[in-house]
């Protein structure tokens, strides 16, 4: 899972009503020779791996009328969000979409649209 060609493992947390489903995951360390616990990878839920890319691909939903997809990149060892885009409604049955991408460091808002 975190791209190193070795064998890691997760288990899912639990299983929730609605689509977000979280996960506990064990990352193999080399050096000490056993699995450690990684916390860091736990709010990715849902995730799938891109083995091409090096990057993991989360897709969620927040209640009724939002929903997205996160790619994170493993930075020394823990995954970070490079790249969100959202979907959704507002309270006025508005359709929007947002991107958001990291630039020096800080997710920014790139492009909004408002159907």
């Amino acid at each position: 899972m975190n791209f190193d060609r070795k064998k890691d493992f997760r288990l899912m947390e639990f299983l929730p009503a609605g689509p977000n489903v979280p996960f506990l995951y064990w990352i193999y360390n080399p050096k000490k020779e056993f699995f450690e616990e990684n916390k860091n990878y736990g709010e990715i839920t849902s995730p799938e791996f891109d083995y091409e890319k090096k990057q993991i691909n989360s897709t969620w939903r927040n209640g009724c009328c939002e929903h997205g997809q996160d790619t994170y990149e493993i930075k020394k060892g823990i995954p970070k969000l490079i790249e969100r885009f959202i979907s959704g409604e507002d309270s006025q049955g508005y359709g929007y979409t947002e991107t958001w991408k990291l630039i020096k460091g800080k997710l920014e808002l790139i492009e909004k649209t408002i159907e």
